[in-house]
């Protein structure tokens, strides 16, 4: 038998049980960690076994380990010269910097939201405070159909304007407009609801498709660190779930609206 410890678990398992098969025998409680554990580490970018996050950067692989440690002694990993050779060399192929977006027309059967359906963004994703020229553009797109087949109804011109209004006045709702090289297209917050904390998003549905959406959760994830954070889905959008699964959330519970059932998520 083999003593392993999952996540503070110990748990004895047979010498030649996989990790899967080890995290079985540890129980609910250990798989639930492991998955939320692989969610956060696919969000922040690893893609293989070794990967560790130090001060924000990637390592991959065990020949990394040489220069992490020179990163925590402070010291550059990189040799100049080495750096100037690779800056040198010609670029064999170009990749596009933006894919065009598609576009969507309302049907009787309105599209479900493919945001971030083909995973990181080809454009400059950026997030920036709020300017009231934003504002009628949002009241367009939570007025689409598209959009409202998604997530929450449109607000009327007056009950929109009152939201906004009461948003931008509150001190704990931390407001941005979300911009693809310089473009506007969508919003994200987060703000309060009871004892909890909630982020929400709206990106154009001409702009669905690349990235956006998983690029501006995670640079509002830096600016608002508040944690546990929770995000209300319609189970019918599994488009926005893969969003949120990409940076670390997991289902927590399930609830009904009188939109259709909802999924809570949570992010530890």
């Amino acid at each position: 038998m083999t003593k392993l410890i999952i996540d503070g678990i110990e748990v004895d398992v047979p010498a030649e049980y996989t990790v899967l098969q080890a995290c079985e025998a540890a129980g609910a409680e250990a798989k639930e960690r492991v998955r939320a554990q692989t969610a956060a580490a696919i969000a922040e970018g690893a893609f293989g076994v070794p990967t560790l996050l130090v001060d924000g950067e990637l390592f991959w692989g065990f020949d990394a380990f040489g220069d992490i440690d020179a990163r925590l002694r402070g010291d550059d990993p990189l040799d100049d010269a080495a750096l100037r050779r690779w800056h040198d060399l010609e670029a064999s192929s170009v990749r596009r910097a933006v894919r065009p977006a598609a576009t969507v027309s309302p049907g009787p059967n309105p599209p479900r939201a493919r945001d971030d359906a083909e995973g990181a963004p080809r454009a400059t994703i950026a997030l920036r405070p709020r300017e009231p020229a934003d504002d009628e553009r949002h009241f367009v797109w939570q007025s689409d159909p598209v959009q409202v087949a998604t997530t929450v109804p449109a607000r009327t011109r007056a009950e929109f304007d009152a939201w906004i209004a009461k948003i931008t006045a509150d001190p704990s709702v931390t407001l941005r407009t979300i911009t693809a090289d310089g473009e506007v297209v969508g919003t994200i917050n987060t703000f309060l609801l009871g004892d909890e904390r909630y982020i929400g998003y709206r990106v154009a549905n001409e702009h669905w498709g690349r990235g956006i959406g998983t690029e501006a959760v995670r640079l509002m994830l830096r600016l608002d660190p508040v944690r546990p954070l929770f995000a209300t889905v319609l189970a019918r959008n599994t488009a926005s779930q893969k969003v949120l699964a990409r940076n670390g959330f997991v289902a927590f519970r399930d609830q009904a609206s009188d939109d259709g059932p909802e999924v809570v998520l949570r992010l530890d």
